[in-house]
């Protein structure tokens, strides 16, 4: 006879399953700072250029564009909370990894390797984790979840490290604390995460080639609509542009004043990116969502677009008026964040709130991975430019790039009414 289970044990379960969603989403935020943006900056602080710290780092999220070879063999297993778990306890070890090649002496292609590894297991993690937090988190929620997580890993990481440097004057020990710290953080989420995370009950599973069958079905299916090219193509320039922002952000604040930069210690760029540029980016996110659940989201279009493009325009202020004090950079940051966060909420209702079942998960699978296909290219770029363009040629090309995602929004914009209207 099964057990029966009362209300009591039922808010149990349920509340279970609600906490161990948000120490999942927290792990991913944790991890796709560590892996994007503090690991980037440690590189430039080590030595590398801006073309091989941003470029490298971005391109270590190849592994999360192939994560649809990764789900089939998710859902054949049937086991995501240990997938999830482990894949958070590999990541802390490639961090400590990290930590161990910078002090005290740096070994560039060891702590490479461990990168590697990183990005692996942020991919497994991502998959993996998908499913419970799908389930028992709103889509707002989970993505303020992951900002929020995103807020201690940069500050605490960047911070410590600048503070550190002052103290010690030694970068490599430095940096390898900051990593070890973050690793044991880390760490700590996966342990809690464990002991929170209810067992899974299994009624039915596919086999892998079952699974994988089921999935390419269902791309295909998608790809038949009509129009999917060009909403492909706008999903890659409109992130592509803000990608290649907030990335060369980070270098611009921490560059030398000699080749264009703002001369800002790890610290600074902690405190005006990591921070308040989070903050405002949660902020931004919050209200553009609130719009879009009160089904507003058609009329709110069109100013999303504008401020996930035209303030752009501030970064390229900052890098023509070079200020020396913090407070400018962090006015300038915060608004851009604030402005690309409500933004976003327009672009994160498009790619989840497409369709109703399979079709859903399918554009919204698409979408993420065009996103991250341009967040590669982003970092290249991005890299590239600054070194031989210098930064106020670099903010140009960025505004530029942006104006032509907004011209592209509008061509698809007449084309899809074309459509509708043929149709009727």
């Amino acid at each position: 006879m099964g057990v029966h289970k009362t209300p009591s044990m039922t808010n149990i379960i349920r509340r279970r399953r609600s906490l161990a969603a948000a120490l999942l989403s927290v792990a991913a935020g944790m991890m796709i700072a560590a892996l994007m943006f503090v690991a980037m900056l440690m590189l430039k602080q080590m030595g590398a250029s801006n073309t091989w710290a941003a470029g490298f780092t971005s391109l270590l999220l190849i592994p999360i564009a192939l994560r649809g070879v990764l789900r089939p063999l998710m859902e054949a297993t049937g086991q995501s909370k240990w997938w999830s778990v482990c894949a958070q306890g590999v990541f802390a070890f490639s961090l400590a990894g990290v930590a161990s090649s910078l002090s005290p002496r740096f070994e560039s292609m060891t702590v490479t390797g461990w990168l590697v590894l990183a990005a692996v297991a942020l991919a497994v993690h991502i998959v993996a984790s998908g499913k419970i937090c799908g389930s028992q988190l709103r889509l707002r929620l989970s993505v303020m979840v992951v900002l929020a997580a995103m807020l201690p890993t940069l500050g605490v990481a960047m911070m410590l490290a600048g503070d550190l440097q002052v103290v010690t004057r030694d970068l490599g020990s430095s940096w390898s604390t900051a990593m070890k710290v973050l690793a044991v953080m880390l760490a700590a989420v996966a342990i809690v995460a464990a002991l929170s995370i209810p067992q899974e009950k299994v009624i039915s599973r596919l086999s892998f080639i079952q699974a994988w069958q089921e999935q390419t079905l269902a791309i295909r299916q998608w790809w038949r609509r009509g129009g999917q090219w060009l909403m492909g193509i706008l999903v890659v320039f409109l992130s592509l542009h803000e990608w290649m922002l907030w990335r060369g952000v980070t270098l611009f604040l921490n560059d030398l004043g000699s080749i264009g930069g703002l001369s800002l210690g790890p610290q600074e760029v902690g405190f005006a990116q990591g921070t308040v540029g989070t903050l405002m980016l949660m902020v931004g996110v919050m209200a553009g969502m609130a719009l879009v659940e009160r089904g507003r989201w058609g009329r709110w279009l069109w100013p999303m677009l504008l401020a996930l493009t035209l303030p752009d325009a501030l970064m390229l202020y900052l890098a023509y008026r070079m200020p020396s004090d913090i407070l400018p950079v962090c006015l300038c940051v915060g608004l851009e964040s604030l402005f690309a966060g409500f933004g976003m909420a327009g672009l994160l209702a498009y790619f989840f709130g497409y369709g109703k079942g399979r079709g859903m998960e399918v554009h919204g699978s698409v979408c993420v991975t065009l996103i991250v296909v341009s967040a590669c290219i982003a970092g290249v770029l991005t890299g590239f430019m600054q070194d031989y363009f210098g930064f106020r040629r670099f903010f140009l090309l960025v505004l530029l790039l942006a104006l032509f995602a907004l011209l592209l929004a509008l061509f698809a914009w007449v084309q899809s009414r074309k459509r509708r209207v043929m149709s009727a």
